[in-house]
């Protein structure tokens, strides 16, 4: 199979690839270096002004040690679970006083 493609198709791939340069560009600065720069930060410890001193994984290990971060990460937990069944029921209490179409009202009032 020839894959070779005539000069207005190529024209036409590259005008294609010239019009989505920007979106992948925006992309990778706007999510990928950013996401890039905090895991490296999150291995560093911060000396101030932009100053980053790697330590490896101790902060993970101070974290995982930190009985703050555990019982926040229950609360968080517990809060998620507390708050969906609430919006559920919630729904199926309050869905009779709405229309069909409006169903969706009283659990965005208790996510919210």
């Amino acid at each position: 199979m020839n894959n070779k493609l005539s000069a207005a198709a190529r024209r036409e791939e590259n005008w294609g690839w010239f019009m989505v340069a920007p979106t992948i560009i925006g992309l990778v600065v706007l999510n990928l270096w950013p996401f890039v720069q905090t895991l490296y930060a999150s291995f560093c410890e911060h000396e101030g002004f932009g100053h980053y001193k790697f330590i490896g994984l101790q902060n993970y290990v101070d974290m995982f040690t930190n009985a703050e971060f555990w019982k926040a990460t229950w609360n968080t937990i517990y809060f998620s679970r507390f708050m969906r069944q609430t919006a559920l029921t919630a729904q199926e209490k309050f869905s009779s006083f709405f229309p069909l179409r409006c169903r969706w009202f009283p659990r965005l009032c208790f996510l919210y």
